[in-house]
């Protein structure tokens, strides 16, 4: 598979499906970018074909002023995105990317528990976003622009809003540590 250290874009792909339960040893960098750019590219196509199932997903009416038809649109966005082709490969590869961060922090000279915890961060942030965001849209969409306080509209915002900040945060610290160097193997 690698010859003289380099390692190809169909060996990363393979390796990240060989080696997806495997927390242990080390990945190299161009093994760990090569697996995010086989996600993106996917995403990319998970993506197109959703747009063919939901297709009035593309076409929200952003010009409404009706607050409740603009919740109801959200809700039915978020519960197509819930039951789409694009979250369930997702999921799928939720464990390989997972592994694969792992290994290659503990090759960058990072801790493997730091990867963990981020990916803990990001995705239960995700999932208390998602609760949020759908307990707002539902009380809208039930109840009217009446339903909400200011004060809870803003407490709700400002949540989603840290939940987003805690995302981006993981995202930087996982792309730092995945473009750090390799570090020699330390012989404890």
């Amino acid at each position: 598979m690698e010859q003289a250290g380099k390692i190809t874009f169909v060996d990363a792909v393979r390796l990240g499906f060989t080696r997806a339960t495997d927390f242990g040893g080390r990945s190299a960098r161009p093994e760990f970018w090569y697996w995010v750019l086989f996600l993106f590219i996917l995403r990319l196509v998970t993506t197109t074909v959703d747009a063919f199932i939901y297709p009035e997903d593309i076409s929200l009416n952003t010009g409404s002023t009706d607050l409740a038809a603009v919740a109801s649109e959200m809700a039915t966005l978020l519960q197509h995105s819930l039951w789409s082709t694009t979250m369930l490969v997702e999921l799928l590869l939720l464990l390989p990317l997972i592994a694969l961060t792992v290994r290659r922090f503990r090759d960058a000279g990072w801790s493997p528990r730091l990867a963990t915890t981020l990916f803990v961060a990001n995705y239960g942030g995700l999932a208390v976003g998602f609760v949020t965001a759908t307990t707002l849209l539902s009380n809208v969409t039930v109840g009217g622009s009446s339903a909400l306080s200011q004060s809870d509209s803003l407490a709700t915002f400002a949540g989603l809003l840290a939940f987003g900040l805690i995302q981006l945060v993981c995202l930087v610290v996982v792309t730092i540590g995945a473009a750090q160097p390799t570090q020699p193997a330390r012989s404890d």
